[in-house]
């Protein structure tokens, strides 16, 4: 995978309240790294979340397909995330939680960090573009697309 596709890191660190009886990450707590980790990528490119909520650019996950490969613990991790795909209404992020130790150019040249050999946790999440004013799916504004590519 090319390091031109639109790429972030972000250090991820669990806390205690995030753990299950066990001392490990409850699993829908993934899911919540991947929402955090988006909008640090849009963040990246000069979106706040915020700021597009105001001017009624808002995503809501159509679908997501997660494969949790080893447990998490209060540790220290790295959280990719990837924007794979686009269309006129539609996102498609990757995501990828692998350890710290793990080299960012290592994470970044990995084809899919479904299969990328460190990786702990991915996920693929397609976003849709929704108007909350109209209550309908809406095209991403051109403007939006040209900063987060």
């Amino acid at each position: 995978m090319s390091n031109k596709v639109p790429s972030h890191i972000v250090t991820l660190k669990p806390t205690f309240d995030d753990l299950d009886i066990g001392g490990i990450v409850y699993n829908p707590n993934h899911l919540v790294y991947c929402d955090r980790a988006r909008n640090e990528f849009f963040a990246s490119r000069g979106e706040q979340v915020l700021d597009m909520f105001h001017r009624d650019i808002v995503f809501a996950v159509a679908s997501c397909n997660a494969q949790y490969k080893q447990p998490l613990f209060l540790d220290q991790y790295k959280m990719a995330t990837r924007l794979i795909k686009t269309s006129d209404k539609v996102l498609v992020f990757e995501h990828g939680i692998f350890p710290a130790t793990s080299s960012d150019a290592d994470i970044l040249a990995t084809e899919s960090f479904e299969t990328a050999n460190a990786v702990r946790f991915s996920a693929l999440h397609t976003l849709v573009c929704v108007s909350m004013a109209k209550k309908a799916s809406q095209n991403i504004p051109k403007e939006f697309m040209e900063k987060i590519r």
